[in-house]
């Protein structure tokens, strides 16, 4: 019951606060990918000519704003190097274009102009973000991060697209390059527990979950904005047990039709893994397959959703 009042109250939280609406990805991009790939890198050009080329007449503000999201996660490349001696970063627009790599800082501002070019209001939010396990239960670990809000027609959405140019390793050295537009008109829910404002009150974010509950949460993947999957409120990021247990976790899926393989990958080793969705509730059993400490990745259809720490105990001796 207190879960149902919880999930409840954190519902309302956000239909009276943000008042956000719900944008169909797949059909814009159907609609919108195709265009953006067809105009190329666009090496050299300003960027007011980039959004020019990335404009069509039939866009609406939605599409525009995708457009310039995706282009920039596509075509622009995560700096690690700067993240580390940020005193020495150039995070300007014409920079990023320029070197085709940037800071999160960088991509939230070269975002923010290209939509100020497109007449679409967006401002720059600075933060914390947990990219991946390692920062489950360790504040040390969280990444100095930014990202936009961007407001349409009243209406605000989050969009991150650092995290929509692919995916870094525990110690932001290393950066794998993935598109993904999961992170554009993100779900609002599921970005809160990945990402918190310096500033918590500001008018354009939320915060509804306290800061030692947003460590212990698990880690959010694309997948999981993409295919709008939760999990309840009391899970856990860190996963305890002994080698050879199966824990069984529950997630809750807003489309459960579009599920139709999920995988754990424990350590960097994939384990296909027995699933099975009954209404909008999906159960996954996730196997604990050697003993130690070690990230653990619930993967959809191929695609990262959550990811954990396990801390696994030899398996008992049998006598």
């Amino acid at each position: 019951m207190k879960t149902i009042l919880y999930l409840l109250s954190f519902v309302l939280v956000f239909s009276t606060t943000v008042n956000a609406q719900r944008i169909d990805r797949t059909a814009l991009g159907e609609k919108v990918l195709k265009h953006v790939d067809s105009v190329g890198k666009m090496e050299g050009y300003l960027l007011r000519d980039i959004v020019s080329k990335l404009y069509r007449r039939d866009f609406n503000e939605v599409e525009i704003t995708y457009a310039i999201y995706s282009w920039i996660a596509k075509n622009i490349t995560y700096n690690t190097q700067e993240y580390h001696h940020p005193r020495t970063a150039n995070s300007t627009s014409s920079m990023a274009l320029m070197r085709r790599s940037t800071t999160s800082q960088g991509y939230a501002i070269l975002f923010k102009d290209m939509c100020a070019n497109a007449h679409i209001e967006s401002v720059i939010v600075d933060g914390k973000a947990k990219p991946n396990p390692a920062a489950i239960d360790n504040a040390r670990r969280l990444m100095k991060h930014y990202w936009n809000v961007v407001k349409i027609k009243g209406t605000e959405y989050y969009v991150d697209a650092a995290f929509g140019a692919g995916y870094f390793d525990s110690r932001v050295r290393n950066f794998e390059k993935e598109f993904t537009d999961a992170w554009c008109f993100a779900d609002r829910r599921l970005f809160c527990l990945s990402h918190v404002p310096n500033d918590k009150k500001s008018p354009y974010v939320d915060v509804p979950i306290n800061p030692t509950r947003y460590l212990q949460a698990p880690i959010v993947y694309g997948a999981a904005l993409r295919d709008g999957i939760y999990f309840p409120e009391k899970t856990r990021g860190l996963l305890k047990g002994r080698q050879g247990d199966c824990k069984r976790m529950i997630f809750d899926l807003a489309r459960p039709e579009e599920i139709s393989r999920a995988s754990v990958i424990a350590d960097g080793k994939e384990i296909t893994t027995d699933y099975y969705v009954v209404g909008n509730r999906m159960y996954v059993d996730v196997p604990f397959p050697k003993q130690g400490s070690y990230p653990l990745i619930i993967s959809l259809n191929g695609k990262q959703a959550f990811g954990f720490n396990v801390e696994a105990k030899p398996s008992k001796k049998r006598r």
